[in-house]
């Protein structure tokens, strides 16, 4: 999979000729309605030949950039990001800044770039999509032009997820679970528990409990309280059960004894690192 500058593919024009099917969103969460796009796009170029999945998306929400205060932690690490986008086998990634000159752009001239920079043959969008100054091209606007100007390329509306309440799964909605510290409900939204990166930290194992400021993390993280979950080790199938206490201040994550020293013996003679901390269910709203 390879990551690419919305402005520099626009530039050079080297993938001009590759034929693709695109999807294009935000995809902040890639929660279960953002898969079933991705997955419809996928569907899509497999059945032509020489064709390549493509995902275009942004690398800020515009939602929060032309509202600052709004602003919301990300669900996902970049590091994350990136192993979903595998796992949903998307072959080309290409990231827009979302820049004060680009958000002047209609829906019509953001979509004749996106097809200037690939041999578009179908394009994959929620219903609720939404581009262009003012947000003012959806699916059926973006049908209305191509007609006239690119008559080959299909655009197509995947049936929405919906959740047990018939409400379409959203970002809005896993963060608000999340915010609420209903971790056992997660899983029915993104398909996956929640995963906080640990990537990034130091294996300080010989501080036990394990202890992490809170400002370590840039992801959203649950209310204060006790959660149970699971520890995963390096990339790898090893994982080990255990809780995470979030204070105002800190995460404390305790693990058994036989798994405390086998994380310590990982770390010191293995050279793993701390992979994730995936938020398995809540245990109580105090530790």
């Amino acid at each position: 999979m390879e990551f690419h500058d919305f402005d520099q593919l626009l530039a050079s024009r080297e993938f001009s000729s590759q034929k693709a099917v695109i999807s294009i969103g935000v995809f902040d969460g890639l929660h279960k309605g953002h898969q079933s796009i991705i997955f419809a796009a996928h569907d899509l170029a497999m059945k032509a030949e020489h064709t390549k999945t493509v995902v275009f998306t942004f690398a800020q929400n515009p939602k929060m950039m032309l509202s600052p205060s709004t602003a919301k932690p990300p669900l996902l690490s970049m590091r994350q990001i990136e192993e979903e986008y595998e796992l949903l086998k998307v072959d080309i990634v290409v990231v827009i800044d979302f820049s004060p000159d680009f958000s002047k752009l209609s829906g019509e001239q953001f979509i004749l770039r996106c097809t200037q920079i690939f041999d578009v043959q179908a394009i994959v969008v929620g219903d609720n999509f939404r581009c262009g100054h003012h947000g003012n091209t959806g699916p059926e606007e973006m049908k209305h032009f191509l007609a006239k100007s690119m008559p080959h390329i299909d655009v197509i509306v995947p049936t929405m997820y919906r959740l047990s309440d018939g409400n379409v799964d959203s970002s809005t909605i896993v963060r608000a679970t999340i915010l609420d510290g209903n971790m056992g409900e997660v899983p029915q939204l993104l398909g996956r528990y929640h995963s906080l990166d640990l990537g990034h930290l130091p294996s300080r194992v010989h501080e036990w409990p394990l202890q992490m400021p809170k400002e370590s993390f840039m992801q959203l993280l649950p209310p204060p309280g006790m959660y149970e979950g699971h520890l995963l080790m390096g990339r790898s199938s090893l994982t080990f059960s255990g809780t995470c206490c979030v204070t105002e201040q800190v995460l404390i994550f305790t693990f058994s004894e036989p798994d405390q020293e086998t994380i310590q013996h990982k770390v010191i003679h293995e050279f793993l690192r701390f992979d994730s901390f995936e938020f398995r269910k809540e245990i109580a709203q105090t530790c």
